[in-house]
């Protein structure tokens, strides 16, 4: 059985061998039951193998039948390249494979998660504005989906203020320091003189 399960596999994507191939297997099945008669045993591992042929056989066919994928929403619809983005449809297949998601015709690469109804992908460095494409493998059908905003990467400015130690004059300012009591000539005035302090400020003057 597993000899024409493989057969059919192999055959599915051209409908006439896959039904003939079909055809052979149920006459395999056929031909093993009457083979089992009332037995039991023989009867409970048959039936078995038969639920087994048919859930890889449903797999099988479903793999090999080409979907048009169709793409329901896009979240968020607007972001920066490497941000990510969560894709809801259908048809889009079990596995990436060699399928891919576009950014405005930019592929996105590897996603980080793929099913047949959602995709998480981020998106890729080069994309701009456009419509996000979903192209399978499976028949070569593509779903366009709504526009996405690829928003520009703002880096945080930063603004750095000089701000002088308590007791140091800037170079030009002629502000007296009060650690030193001195003046420091300017440009305006530039014959200023240092005046020192006053040791005793109330000792007597003459």
């Amino acid at each position: 059985m597993s000899t024409m399960l493989d057969q059919l596999t192999q055959d599915v994507a051209d409908e006439n061998t896959a039904v003939a191939s079909l055809i052979q297997l149920l006459n395999n099945i056929s031909a093993q039951l009457q083979n089992a008669g009332t037995d039991p045993v023989k009867l409970k591992a048959l039936d078995d193998a038969i639920n087994t042929e048919k859930a890889a056989i449903i797999q099988a066919v479903t793999a090999n039948t080409p979907q048009t994928p169709t793409i329901a929403s896009l979240m968020p619809t607007n972001g920066p390249v490497g941000s990510t983005v969560v894709i809801n449809g259908s048809g889009f297949g079990l596995t990436q494979s060699a399928s891919k998601v576009t950014f405005n015709g930019v592929d996105a690469g590897l996603a980080s998660n793929w099913s047949d109804t959602q995709i998480t992908t981020a998106v890729p460095s080069g994309a701009t504005t456009g419509d996000v494409m979903v192209v399978t493998t499976v028949g070569g059908s593509s779903a366009r989906g709504t526009s996405f905003t690829v928003d520009a990467s703002v880096a945080a400015a930063s603004t750095s203020t000089n701000v002088p130690p308590a007791g140091v004059n800037e170079p030009g300012s002629g502000v007296s320091s009060p650690a030193s009591g001195t003046q420091v000539p300017n440009a305006t005035n530039p014959a200023s003189t240092a005046v020192p302090p006053n040791p005793n400020p109330n000792a007597p003057t003459t």
